[in-house]
C-alpha cells in the first residue's frame, strides 16, 4: 500500500458540532459516533480538534478518513472482547491519535484475544481489514495483559508510519498478528497437544494477516506489571501472518522484544493459497531493545498445538541491537525453515548469546558481536523437543569482547547436522575451550575457518570433547592464531588447515 495523501478539499466534519466538549470528563460517545456516520455518508473528512474525549463506546471506522488534531480519546468500561478503535475496510487516519483505556478491570483480554486499544479485523470469524493508513498512534492504559494493536483474520494492506505506548507496563503486546475465526476452531477440553484442536460442523478456514508494513514500533516498560512468569510473548507478536515488514523495533524495559511463532494450530486448517504461502517474507529491518528481561527475539517455527508440524517461517532481521537486564538468552530459534541477522550486537546476556534448537533448516548469522556476557556458552546447538535437530547454522563472523565463559566453550554443539563459521575474534575472554562438543553430541560436520584468540584465559583446548564422537563425523578447523592443544577429552578427528 502506498502512502495516501490528504484531500484539504473534502468538506470536513467535527464531533464539535454535535456537542462534543473534549474536557476529559464530559461523555462525548453520542457527538464523535455522529460525526464519524456524517463523515461516512456524506464523504466528508472527520476533523478530531486536540483536547481528551470521554468514550465509553466502541468507535468503528469505515470507509472514512480522518484528521486527528493530537486528540486523546479517553475509553471506559469497554466490553472484554472488542477493541476500542475498530478499523475496518478504507479507512486513513491522519495526524497523531491517542487511544487510552482508562479502566484497568481484571476482566481484560485472553492473550490473544480482540480487546485492545486500536483492532483491525474481526478475532472471532476471521473478517479483516482492508486497505487502511495510519500516520501516527500512541497507546496506553489499563487492563492486565493488554494488546494494544491487534491485527487479526485476514487483514491486509494496512500501512502504520508509527505505534508508541509511552508506558506499556500493562501490555503483553504492543502489536499483535495473529491468525482468526476462533469461534470456528476451539482446543478441546484443557489446552494440550494430545488433546488438540475441534472444528464446529461446517467450519471456514482459519484466515492470516498479510501485506503489513509499519514504520516504527516504540514503546517503554512493557510489560513490566505483567505477572513475572515469561508467558511466551513478545512487544511485537506475529502469531501466524506473511508479507509483514518492519523498518524499526524500538523498545526500553520489556520481556521479549519480538516474539515469532506459528500460532495454535499454525496454517493446517488455512485456505490453500494460505497454505501455500506459510509463514513466509517476514522482514525486520532494524531491532533495538535495552532492559531486555527475556530474549530479544523469541521465534518458533512450528505449530503450538503440535511441535512435529513445520509452518516453515522465513524471517530476516537487518540489524540487531540488544542489552540484557535479567535475559539470559539474547536469540532463540527453533525450528525456523529460514532465520536470518546480518548483524547483531548483543550486550550482557548471561546465558547463551544464540541459542538453535529443534528442527532449523537454515540459521544465519552474518556478524554477531558479544560484550560483557556470559556464564555459558556463546552459541549453543541443541535438540530438546519431540522434532529433529538443528540441520544448518551459518556464522560470517563471532565477535567477542570481555565476556566470561568460565566453565563452558565458546561454541556449544550437542546436537546439530552442520555448523559453519568463518572467523571468531575473541578478546578478553575467560572460557574452557573454542568448541565443545557435548555427551550426547550427534552431527554431520563442523568446520571454523580462523580463530584469532587475544588475552584469553582459561582455554585449554581448541575443541573439547566430552564424548566419543561417531568415526565418520568430521571436525575441520583452519588457521589458529594462539598455541593451544587442539583437542582434549575423548577421541575425535580434527583437521587442521
Amino acid at each position: 500500500m502506498e502512502r495516501p495523501i490528504l484531500n484539504q478539499n473534502l468538506a470536513r466534519v467535527s464531533p464539535m458540532q454535535f456537542g462534543a466538549v473534549a474536557d476529559g470528563k464530559t461523555n462525548d460517545s453520542a457527538a464523535i459516533l455522529e460525526a464519524v456516520k456524517v463523515a461516512r455518508e456524506e464523504d466528508k473528512l472527520l476533523v478530531l480538534p486536540e483536547g481528551e474525549y470521554y468514550v465509553d463506546q466502541i468507535i468503528v471506522l469505515n470507509n472514512v478518513n480522518v484528521l486527528s488534531e493530537n486528540a486523546k480519546i479517553l475509553f471506559y468500561g469497554m466490553e472484554r472482547s472488542k477493541p476500542a478503535v475498530w478499523m475496518q475496510d478504507n479507512v486513513n487516519i491522519f495526524g497523531t491519535i491517542r487511544i487510552w483505556i482508562v479502566d484497568n478491570t481484571k476482566d481484560g483480554t485472553v492473550n490473544h484475544g480482540g480487546r485492545c486499544n486500536m483492532g483491525f479485523g474481526v478475532y472471532e470469524d476471521g473478517a479483516g481489514a482492508h486497505h487502511c493508513y495510519v500516520e501516527n498512534v500512541e497507546v496506553t492504559g489499563g487492563y492486565e495483559n493488554q494488546n494494544g494493536i491487534l491485527m487479526t483474520g485476514d487483514t491486509s494492506d494496512v500501512l502504520i508510519d508509527r505505534v508508541y505506548t509511552p508506558n506499556g507496563e500493562n501490555y503483553g503486546r504492543v502489536v499483535l498478528l495473529h491468525w482468526g475465526n476462533a469461534k470456528d476452531h476451539f482446543p478441546i477440553g484443557e489446552w494440550s497437544v494430545e488433546n488438540g484442536y475441534g472444528h464446529v460442523d461446517g467450519w471456514k478456514p482459519t484466515q492470516f494477516p498479510h501485506d503489513i508494513k509499519i514504520g516504527l514500533i516504540e514503546g517503554e516498560n512493557v510489560g513490566s506489571a505483567i505477572d513475572k512468569k515469561y508467558q511466551g510473548e513478545g512487544a511485537f507478536h506475529i502469531a501466524a501472518g506473511y508479507n509483514i515488514e518492519v523498518d524499526e523495533l524500538r523498545f526500553r524495559n520489556c520481556g521479549a522484544a519480538m516474539c515469532i511463532t506459528g500460532g495454535d494450530c499454525g496454517f493446517e486448517y488455512g485456505t490453500d493459497a494460505d497454505k501455500a504461502h506459510k509463514q513466509s517474507n517476514i522482514r525486520i529491518h532494524k531491532l533495538f531493545a535495552t532492559g531486555v528481561r527475556f530474549a530479544a527475539i523469541y521465534h518458533v517455527g512450528y505449530m503450538l498445538m503440535d511441535m512435529k508440524k513445520s509452518v516453515d517461517t522465513d524471517v530476516i532481521v537487518d540489524e540487531i541491537y540488544a542489552e540484557a537486564s535479567t535475559a539470559t538468552v539474547a536469540l532463540i530459534t527453533y525450528s525456523a525453515k529460514h532465520f536470518e541477522v546480518k548483524k547483531a550486537t548483543l550486550k550482557g546476556f548471561t546465558n547463551y548469546a544464540l541459542q538453535v534448537d529443534g528442527e532449523n533448516r537454515n540459521v544465519k548469522i552474518g556478524t554477531m558481536n558479544l560484550e560483557n556476557g556470559s556464564s555459558n556458552a556463546a552459541i549453543f546447538l541443541e535438540h530438546t523437543g519431540k522434532v529433529g535437530r538443528p540441520d544448518k547454522l551459518t556464522i560470517d563472523t563471532l565477535n567477542l569482547k570481555n565476556c566470561r565463559n568460565d566453565k563452558a566453550a565458546i561454541i556449544n554443539v550437542r546436537q546439530g547436522a552442520e555448523l559453519k563459521v568463518g572467523t571468531i575474534n575473541a578478546e578478553n575472554v575467560c572460557a574452557k575451550s573454542v568448541l565443545a562438543l557435548e555427551k550426547g553430541n550427534d552431527f554431520d560436520s563442523i568446520c571454523i575457518d580462523t580463530v584469532n584468540l587475544q588475552n584469553v584465559e582459561g582455554i585449554q583446548a581448541m575443541v573439547d570433547v566430552q564424548a566419543a564422537v561417531a568415526a565418520d563425523r568430521k571436525v575441520c578447523i583452519g588457521a589458529i592464531n594462539a598455541d593451544l592443544p587442539v583437542t582434549m577429552g575423548e577421541h575425535c578427528d580434527v583437521k587442521l588447515g
